[in-house]
């Protein structure tokens, strides 16, 4: 009953609502994802109602219905979003976009330059999340130039806050996964020492901990590294 409403609604409110009910069935009847496929591409299509796009979307998401035509679909609808004039309707397109990149990894390197323009935004949570995104893209490949786009961001800010943000995204993708992504360790204890170099940061122990950790985790690093402390312990801005 629930989906032929949803299938012959066209009030917004009602639709919202059953999308809300369906979403929660779906984990009692596992036939239900499927059957919601088309109804939820014929509302993508159609809506003109913000909250039943993003509605529609987040049930995608938490279903998940992993239907790359759906999803497909979904991405262009909220791509219209992220360029919009309203800065909350820009946020959401670009959380939206963040979640559905979860279950479909690909959809970050097709969008590439969209994720490069937001970084140049205006406004602080849309180049955070966009950041974000950016740091989803880090590979062994690509952990290089992913790093560079952060760090450029940090001399284009002199708000302490938003540095020790960058800071940390920077460490968080260097570091994930046991520094998967780190080929080199001596590129990346040269990233930590030129964000040394930048003021206005008060994340030092975050960075600390980092050279300890490497010191104590990669043998390979212990020499440079302490080369570098000895460096840093004759610097009298560090005391």
């Amino acid at each position: 009953k629930f989906h032929r409403m949803l299938c012959s609604s066209y009030s917004p409110y009602i639709q919202i609502k059953l999308i809300k009910i369906l979403k929660y069935l779906c984990a009692a009847e596992e036939r239900l994802p499927r059957k919601l496929v088309q109804p939820f591409m014929n509302l993508l299509d159609s809506t003109s109602s913000h909250n039943v796009l993003f509605e529609t979307i987040q049930a995608v998401i938490e279903i998940p219905i992993s239907n790359p035509t759906l999803i497909s679909n979904a991405t262009q609808r909220v791509q219209a979003y992220i360029w919009s004039q309203n800065p909350n309707l820009r946020f959401m397109s670009l959380q939206m976009f963040m979640k559905l990149v979860r279950i479909q990894p690909r959809l970050v390197t097709e969008n590439k330059e969209i994720i490069s323009e937001c970084i140049n935004s205006d406004d602080e949570n849309v180049r955070l999340t966009a950041l974000d995104l950016l740091g989803s893209l880090a590979n062994k490949k690509t952990i290089d130039n992913v790093v560079g786009r952060i760090f450029e961001q940090i001399g284009l800010t002199k708000k302490v806050a938003y540095r020790d943000q960058l800071v940390t995204k920077i460490i968080n993708i260097c570091s994930k996964d046991d520094y998967d992504v780190i080929t080199d360790f001596g590129w990346y204890i040269d990233v930590l020492m030129d964000i040394l170099e930048e003021t206005n940061i008060s994340c030092y122990g975050l960075i600390a901990e980092q050279f300890l950790d490497m010191a104590t985790r990669v043998p390979s690093a212990r020499e440079k590294i302490v080369e570098k402390m000895c460096l840093l312990l004759q610097d009298s801005k560090y005391f």
